[in-house]
């Protein structure tokens, strides 16, 4: 899936300074378990900007145990979701760190919809 709104990620990557470290790592990893992604260039994208440990903690878990660690990095996420500003920034970060070049694996998608979902954030804004 194509990312329309996301025609720099480097510079939408500088834009995530003021991300929340740990629910952008929860949202990062979720992605990076998704079919069709690229674990690796997620977490070095995250590099500076989240957990990598915690990070590779969760897609860890994401691989044993999917349906609890699932519903882990959810409520993770949900942490900023009262902060429409912090949600949204989580929602556009996960999405630009999982794609180096604007476009989305299909489950990557599905995964960025859920994240989307448990923030209170429509996904039609982020091009979902």
């Amino acid at each position: 899936m194509r990312l329309d709104w996301l025609t720099d990620p480097a510079k939408e990557r500088a834009a995530l300074s003021g991300a929340d470290p740990h629910a952008l790592t929860a949202a990062c990893a979720l992605m990076a378990a998704a079919e069709g992604a690229d674990p690796a260039g997620i977490r070095a994208r995250l590099d500076g900007l989240g957990d990598a440990p915690a990070f590779d903690a969760t897609l860890e878990r994401l691989r044993g145990d999917a349906a609890v660690a699932d519903e882990e990095a959810l409520a993770a996420v949900r942490a900023v979701k009262g902060d429409a500003e912090a949600a949204k920034r989580v929602a556009r970060g996960c999405c630009a760190l999982a794609s180096a070049d604007g476009d989305l694996a299909p489950a990557q998608a599905d995964a960025a919809r859920r994240i989307c979902e448990a923030l209170n954030l429509s996904p039609t804004q982020f091009g979902l």
